[in-house]
């Protein structure tokens, strides 16, 4: 009959003597590369005789590399990039100083940078001192043209026996002054932008809707309202004239029917009518 081992461990009465054992150690861990970093396949496992080891998946299922969430590149998780750009390295919403939502044109025009002409209109005491400078110098080609011939018409006779007599030569001599009144206006206007008077006051005629050169037929039609307002008893000329007071864009009759607005000149700006 065989005697249990002597001097058993205390507790142990119910199971067999085994002897002490030592405790397992745990293998070194591999260490993981950071995320996005470069594959981190190139260590050894432990106890693989010093053989290397390719490339492994990575965490929750990725790529090789230890990428993320299915390996992305940018490392950015779940595939995702900025919203609105276009790879790594590209700022979202369009770059750096962008409008994210697109940028958009400021009131006034065109995208070529012309502004509201009502920021730079030549004010009534400007408009005044020119037109007065073109009327003194028609006034004195008119004269000039029709003194000769006299007047057009002529009543003579009593109160309810009158005769009227018409000189042809004053009608000729006024027919060609008022064709000299329209040309000075519609050329000048339509070649330069700008009477004598109006070099001398430093102010433009310009299309209203964009600043730009107008046309000779605008001129021309700008000169025949003009004129005709006058030739109404100078009552619609007179209208006319102070019709800009009340206007927000400062146009008169004439310049509403040609669509025009009278600007100052701006010595720094390119002129419209360079190339006339």
């Amino acid at each position: 009959m065989t005697h249990p081992p002597t001097n058993p461990p205390p507790g142990d009465d119910d199971r067999p003597w085994q002897p002490p054992q030592q405790p397992p150690q745990q293998p070194p861990q591999p260490q993981q590369p950071p995320p996005g970093g470069p594959a981190g396949g190139g260590g050894q496992e432990p106890g693989g005789g010093g053989q290397e080891q390719g490339p492994g998946p990575g965490p929750y299922g990725g790529g090789a590399g230890g990428q993320p969430y299915g390996g992305q590149p940018s490392g950015r998780p779940y595939g995702q990039q900025h919203y609105g750009g276009g790879g790594p390295g590209q700022q979202p919403h369009g770059g750096p100083g962008q409008d994210p939502y697109g940028s958009r044109p400021s009131y006034g025009g065109p995208l070529d940078g012309y502004s509201d002409p009502a920021a730079g209109l030549a004010s009534p005491g400007r408009r005044l001192g020119g037109i007065l400078i073109d009327y003194l110098i028609l006034a004195i080609v008119g004269w000039l043209i029709t003194l000769p011939f006299g007047t057009v018409a002529e009543v003579t006779g009593p109160n309810g026996n009158q005769r009227v007599t018409w000189h042809v030569g004053g009608f000729l001599a006024n027919l060609l002054v008022m064709v000299i009144v329209l040309g000075y206006f519609t050329f000048l206007h339509g070649k330069y932008g700008q009477t004598v008077g109006k070099m001398a006051v430093g102010t433009r005629v310009v299309r209203a809707e964009d600043g730009g050169a107008i046309t000779y037929g605008a001129a021309l039609l700008r000169a025949v309202v003009m004129y005709v307002a006058w030739a109404i008893c100078c009552i619609g000329g007179i209208v006319d004239s102070v019709w800009l007071l009340g206007d927000k864009r400062r146009q008169t009759l004439h310049d509403k029917a040609a669509k025009t607005v009278v600007v100052r000149v701006d010595r720094e700006a390119s002129n419209p009518y360079r190339f006339r």
